[in-house]
């Protein structure tokens, strides 16, 4: 997989998006507020506007400056994948930047897994190794002792690459999803 540091990826959308409340809890909410007679100036109080102010509030609009190349900051790229709970998980990533190879010298990398964002606990911690660095491969893998280990189900990932001086780049987040072993 390649992954070029120049695009985009992720949205504030797409950010947004993984915190957002499913659709139908979101209308209840709307329907409960304004049943409540929450309109006007009073309907920044009800359920429905404080759960989305706190989304749009933790993942602010993005806008680039042009003219003064101010904010030039990339944004993660977005890919969800599957891991076989009890098989053995490799994957190598190429990092390019504006289309050429990004020499990953003097870099680590570090990726976990968990039920949600809030959550404090690792459902899993994917190994990252900077492969060849000249090259700008990372390999991600887990034995299948620790895929087996991790409960079934769909959780957030990501990725994130520090340089040498500390600086610390999320590369790649999105869904995992944990297929159930049969064969034991």
């Amino acid at each position: 997989m390649n992954i070029n540091l120049i695009k985009s990826g992720a949205t504030t959308s797409t950010k947004r998006a993984a915190y957002y409340e499913k659709l139908a809890t979101q209308l209840d909410k709307l329907y409960h507020d304004i049943d409540s007679g929450k309109l006007g100036a009073d309907a920044k109080t009800g359920d429905f506007y404080v759960g989305r102010k706190a989304v749009k509030d933790k993942y602010p609009k993005f806008w680039y400056n042009y003219k003064h190349g101010e904010n030039n900051k990339m944004a993660a790229g977005t890919y969800n994948f599957t891991i076989e709970q009890g098989a053995t998980f490799s994957r190598v990533l190429t990092l390019k930047e504006n289309d050429s190879v990004m020499n990953l010298t003097g870099y680590s990398a570090a990726s976990q897994m968990r039920q949600s964002h809030d959550t404090s606990t690792v459902a899993g911690t994917i190994t990252c190794t900077i492969s060849n660095a000249s090259a700008g491969q990372i390999t991600l893998s887990m034995t299948s002792t620790a895929t087996g280990n991790i409960e079934e189900g769909i959780y957030v990932y990501d990725i994130e690459i520090t340089s040498g001086a500390g600086s610390v780049t999320r590369i790649l987040q999105g869904k995992v999803t944990l297929t159930p072993q049969v064969t034991r």
